[in-house]
């Protein structure tokens, strides 16, 4: 068997090293986008994070300021102003202390609670409130108690009478 068959013989040129040449660059190119592109979105995504909890904390700071600087002058929208002033602090407390590894889901539903809470306080801060005060009248019950209560005596003097 002849060897000579089996192996190309060809011109070593300089179209044949630029082939081989372009042949590698776009291998090692396509390696490098295969890994750089999951590595960017994954470093976009981090980035995308931190302005979500960035944007979290400055709405959080500005509601907290102001709740601590208004001046409600009704005691019942005053004190639903304390309430969400006390709300706004224990999520302070869990924010300072999670910052770093709260989650986008959490953001997401910390984020509505505190537009839920500036709903509540803007309407304080104008003086109305959630829970309105209704004045009651006694004197449809009292007058059907006084009624039973004298049927019933009525009727225990009646059973006596027998």
């Amino acid at each position: 068997m002849d060897r000579s068959l089996f192996t190309a013989k060809f011109k070593r040129d300089y179209v044949a090293a630029s082939a081989v040449v372009i042949f590698c660059l776009i291998v090692i190119s396509e390696v490098v986008l295969a890994v750089g592109i999951p590595t960017y979105l994954l470093r976009s995504d981090i980035w995308a994070l931190q302005i979500k909890r960035q944007q979290l904390l400055s709405s959080f700071d500005s509601l907290r300021n102001n709740c601590n600087e208004a001046r409600i002058r009704d005691t019942a929208a005053d004190e639903e102003n304390k309430i969400v002033l006390w709300t706004l602090n224990l999520m302070a407390n869990y924010l300072r202390l999670h910052r770093q590894t709260i989650s986008a889901g959490e953001i997401a539903e910390i984020q509505q609670d505190i537009s839920d809470l500036r709903l509540i306080a803007a309407r304080a801060i104008q003086g109305k409130t959630v829970n309105q005060e209704m004045e009651l009248n006694p004197q449809p019950f009292l007058t059907a108690l006084t009624r039973q209560v004298a049927d019933s005596f009525a009727n225990s003097k009646n059973h006596e009478s027998k």
